[in-house]
């Protein structure tokens, strides 16, 4: 089916308009409940049912566990589907397929099935009141449905127990981590937001829980398998270490791992990884130890066994899939590094070769207070440097119902002695951005130092003048606060 471009983008940008999405509007977007998605999935034939599936629920730290994972997955000779949100720059990111063993990476929805798809149920959408989100995660069961996915990896929206993906019966359930985040919607207490989280632990399905620490998050998580009769496993009970041990022994009960061979490959594992934010490491024992629970899986061991025993670990597909996750799924905004070419246009550093500006560029998506106490040391220490201390540029947004108030005290400001940041505040596009005003005001009352760039959009504009104004070779430039502010990016070649 060939379809006309601009009648594509017309349709998609009439389903953003006249079924409002959470990324643009925020909570009006919100419809909690499971009703319209299973009477949705009941008019579309229940495709949830026909493929297996991953569920991954948290505060943060879901996309980089869900990408992960199906990345080792794909190496290991899975055609997986992946599902997350928000997107970045196009759409399509939300929902992508495998394309086979001889492929580079995933790729994204075809532009095609998007357009037969809405056309053919606007009407059943519209008139059952649906959401953006519900119409998206019917898409994406279809689509996975359609092309025959081996397993689909499912990363929740907002919460657990109300959200439109719980509606799957999935093979495991991963709970990433419990922060203080989307308060209004899912509680003020840790508790309470574990309570919505542990909604999608199932009947007998086994269940991971990436970090918990607090005896009362525990304890809801705990209450909730034993109801569902549910095995569970909290993967910081345990190190990345000892999950793999585990992992290779359930893959086969016969071999003994030997401590220091698998030490050393956890070193050179996380070295090589494309991911390379700090907190990746939390992410990457979650991920070990969800797979040290597939490896029990007749239908998962199978292909993890071909994938994973080898006389050399990091030769395997295995390691590749942790190791190019980024690649193999077309990840973007994680800690990743930018670069700027003489025209001042924006490249990924992976893919471009010969910067102008002499600049150390890196974007992140991490947004809320749980997030940044760890990015917002890894940019302080990046910045002070292990012999002389960097200028530290920050150029920074959030969103209007932000606990800013919690995260100011995570930001870089004095991260060395004689060594200040100076911050750009900006607003990215939409009615959810906090004006740059707005935030330069609150932030440089705590004792910050920089300016607001005043634009409708002013992330770019913050760039440019970063680059006209106040660029010294050898600078770090930290963007972020906000996948929107990531999203706001202009980078060439972006997808």
């Amino acid at each position: 089916m060939n379809i006309n471009e601009n009648e594509y983008k017309e349709l998609l940008e009439s389903i953003f308009n006249r079924f409002p999405s959470f990324q643009r509007v925020g909570g009006m977007a919100y419809k909690p409940g499971l009703e319209r998605m299973e009477s949705i999935a009941n008019l579309l034939g229940n495709p949830q049912d026909k493929f297996r599936s991953i569920h991954i629920a948290g505060t943060n730290g879901k996309g980089s566990t869900s990408h992960i994972l199906a990345s080792v997955l794909i190496e290991c000779g899975l055609k997986v589907g992946l599902y997350t949100s928000p997107h970045l720059w196009d759409f399509r990111e939300r929902i992508k397929v495998s394309a086979g063993a001889s492929a580079s990476a995933m790729q994204m929805i075809e532009k095609e099935y998007v357009y037969r798809f809405l056309m053919q149920n606007m009407a059943k959408f519209e008139e059952l009141q649906a959401s953006f989100f519900e119409i998206t995660t019917a898409m994406a069961f279809s689509y996975f449905c359609h092309c025959k996915v081996d397993v689909a990896v499912i990363e929740c929206g907002l919460g657990g127990r109300l959200d439109s993906t719980n509606i799957i019966v999935p093979q495991l359930s991963i709970i990433t981590n419990i922060g203080k985040d989307h308060c209004e919607y899912l509680g003020y207490e840790l508790h309470q937001i574990a309570a919505e989280k542990a909604g999608i632990i199932k009947e007998g399905v086994p269940a991971i829980i990436g970090e918990a620490t607090e005896e009362g998050v525990c304890r809801v998580f705990r209450e909730r398998a034993q109801a569902c009769n549910s095995p569970i496993h909290f993967s910081n009970s345990a190190s990345p270490q000892e999950w793999l041990a585990l992992y290779l022994k359930n893959l086969s009960p016969a071999s003994s791992p030997d401590a220091a061979e698998l030490s050393a490959f956890l070193q050179q594992l996380v070295s090589r990884m494309d991911l390379r934010g700090s907190y990746q490491q939390k992410n990457l024992r979650a991920v070990l130890a969800a797979l040290s629970q597939l490896a029990l899986n007749p239908y998962f061991a199978e292909a993890l066994r071909r994938g994973t025993l080898a006389a050399k670990l990091a030769a395997t597909p295995f390691a590749k899939g942790i190791e190019e996750a980024s690649r193999i799924t077309g990840l973007h905004g994680r800690w990743e590094h930018l670069v700027a070419d003489s025209e001042g246009r924006l490249h990924f550093a992976s893919s471009f070769a010969g910067a102008s500006y002499q600049v150390e560029i890196i974007c992140d998506t991490g947004h809320n207070a749980h997030g940044f106490a760890q990015t917002g040391a890894q940019i302080a220490a990046l910045a002070a440097g292990t012999d002389l201390p960097r200028r530290l540029i920050m150029i920074f947004g959030c969103v209007a119902d932000k606990d800013l108030d919690s995260v100011i005290p995570l930001l870089p400001n004095e991260y060395a002695p004689g060594y200040k940041a100076y911050y750009l505040f900006v607003n990215a596009s939409g009615s959810r951005a906090m004006p740059s005003q707005t935030l330069a005001k609150r932030v440089l009352a705590a004792g910050f130092s920089g300016e607001a760039i005043v634009a409708e959009n002013s992330v770019m504009p913050a760039f440019e003048h970063y680059l006209a104004k106040l660029y010294r070779p050898g600078d770090l430039l930290f963007i972020g606060g906000s996948s929107y502010v990531v999203a706001s990016l202009k980078i060439e070649n972006a997808q």
